[in-house]
């Protein structure tokens, strides 16, 4: 079964990026309905009695699996369990009907955020309210509010969807939506406009393929490694104008793989920012051949896309440079992991661990010794940057940090257990959330918008959003504790880094990789009721909330 599910990665992977971002629409159509015929076709493979009970044994007692092989048994276990595989005929054809529904439906729910065929254009002077978030900001709402009535159907029916197949499961389900979250944006802009603050909106003397040799400094002091730009030179790798190739390989040469930049905003194209793996990377070390003498699999360099929206030929605002170390930080995790089964590498791993690479990337944009060399500026410009990201991010801790907990509520409402009625969740879940943020009692009567509407993790993440705030937590004390915050540059940190993280991908359970990153550190983690929650000591610290 190993070459064939490897494979499936191969035709799956490139097609779901091409469903989200290619621009051509007879090629989004094609990779949609690719997308749907393949998991079909693995909802039945994860359905298939023989294959779980030969997986099984192979898991059991004096089986001799260990390392990698053992975690990816498990995680091919985990998933014929959650798909059905111990249900009856008939039941196992209700399951992959309702998978099927739940994936139509959340394509539907996302290609709803981006479609061009409804929108128009308005101008944000004639209403002061709208006038007060700019136009960039309005262009950006408008974009994303294509059509709220139709999201909030599918949101329900893909509830509805999820709830019947949990119960086929012999569970129950609690897929509400709960409206809720205050108009950040507006609140922020207002509250910049009136202190005078410097605002992460400040436009840096930078365009993207700017930050190029950037990066190349950036990575070559921490880690050793080396990025360069390549041309196009097949007119077949290029699926929309403007694509930029980057090529990354250790100090010596040794190619670790490729990324590709679409940063070209379009229409049919997803938005916000994304990290898509089109390759997997697969590191077959020596001395690891298999015991039953088969033929090793060759290595396999990891090819990625980086998508987002900031036009080549603009100059970056702070918080788009934060974006976009965000997104790299993703990019290493895939490019640098040294796994030998694709199905662990790079960021398919833990959704516990997944943010932390990008969250760790992300405070270098905040620190001016990390901008001077990034950016390739003075001292001084450097460090009207970090104040203008430092000012947004401490300015705003506390609604942002509300915001994030909050959206993390609304995800695991929606994938809850409990079998409550939608109507009486969601009113239930409402008063809740509006009990929760009584200290923003000043700002309830603004009128609330459903941030479920526009929120397209709620598919992906699956009730695992939290991580976005444990993974900061985790970031702010590998900043602060290992090195970084004496010298961001470091190379021991950068190695630490490298080796205690993002080489080891998914291969370890997110526990382990804790205790490597902390060795020593016995506060680290909390253990409370059997569970692991990393301390937040710094990151409340670095948000100006420990008081």
């Amino acid at each position: 079964m190993t070459v064939p599910i490897v494979q499936l990665c191969q035709v799956l992977d490139p097609a779901e990026f091409a469903r989200n971002v290619h621009a051509d629409p007879a090629w989004r159509e094609r990779a949609r309905r690719t997308c749907l015929g393949l998991g079909a076709y693995v909802q039945g493979l994860n359905a298939h009695r023989g294959l779980y009970d030969r997986l099984e044994a192979a898991l059991g007692p004096g089986s001799g699996l260990r390392g990698e092989a053992l975690e990816v048994g498990r995680s091919l276990a985990r998933d014929f369990r959650r798909y059905g595989v111990h249900l009856s005929a008939a039941r196992k054809a209700t399951m992959a009907a309702l998978t099927q529904q739940m994936q139509e439906l959340g394509f539907a729910y996302s290609d709803n955020l981006v479609r061009s065929d409804q929108g128009g254009s308005a101008g944000a002077s004639a209403d002061p309210e709208m006038a007060a978030l700019g136009e960039a900001a309005l262009a950006r709402l408008l974009h994303t509010s294509d059509d709220p009535a139709t999201r909030a159907r599918l949101l329900s029916e893909r509830r509805l969807a999820r709830g019947q197949r949990r119960a086929c499961l012999g569970g129950t389900e609690n897929a509400h939506s709960a409206p809720s979250a205050l108009g950040c944006a507006v609140f922020k802009k207002r509250a910049r406009a009136r202190s005078g603050s410097p605002s992460s909106a400040l436009l840096l003397d930078a365009r993207p393929r700017d930050l190029i040799p950037g990066l190349d400094r950036l990575m070559t002091r921490l880690m050793g490694v080396r990025v360069r730009e390549e041309a196009l030179t097949d007119a077949r790798e290029a699926w929309a104008p403007g694509l930029v190739k980057l090529a990354v390989c250790e100090a010596d040469g040794a190619p670790l793989g490729t990324i590709y930049w679409d940063f070209e905003p379009r229409a049919g194209k997803m938005a916000g920012g994304a990290h898509f793996v089109l390759r997997c990377g697969r590191n077959f070390r020596s001395g690891e051949e298999p015991a039953d003498g088969s033929t090793p699999l060759a290595p396999q360099r990891p090819v990625l896309v980086l998508v987002a929206s900031l036009p080549l030929a603009q100059r970056l605002s702070a918080q788009q440079l934060e974006l976009l170390l965000h997104e790299w930080g993703h990019a290493m995790h895939t490019v640098l992991s040294q796994t030998r089964y694709q199905h662990l590498s790079g960021t398919r791993g833990p959704l516990d661990l997944m943010e932390v690479p990008s969250s760790v990337f992300e405070c270098f944009a905040r620190d001016a010794r990390a901008l001077e060399t990034l950016l390739g500026t003075d001292r001084v410009g450097a460090e009207a940057v970090a104040r203008a990201l430092g000012a947004e991010r401490r300015g705003f801790a506390a609604l942002g940090t509300l915001h994030q907990a909050q959206l993390a509520r609304v995800d695991l409402a929606l994938h809850g257990d409990a079998s409550a009625p939608l109507a009486a969740a969601r009113d239930a879940a409402t008063a809740e959330l509006l009990d929760w943020r009584s200290p923003l009692a000043s700002l309830r009567g603004v009128r609330p918008v459903l941030p479920q509407l526009s929120f397209n993790h709620l598919i992906g993440y699956g009730g695992t959003y939290y991580s976005y705030l444990t993974s900061q937590a985790i970031a702010a004390r590998l900043w602060r504790r290992e090195g970084f915050a004496e010298d961001p540059l470091s190379p021991e940190a950068g190695r630490h880094l490298r080796e205690r993280l993002l080489r080891i991908g998914g291969s370890w359970p997110a526990s382990r990789v804790f205790e490597g990153l902390f060795d020593g550190d016995d506060g680290a983690l909390w253990l409370p009721d059997g569970g692991v929650v990393p301390d937040p000591t710094d990151l409340l610290d670095d948000l100006g909330l420990s008081q």
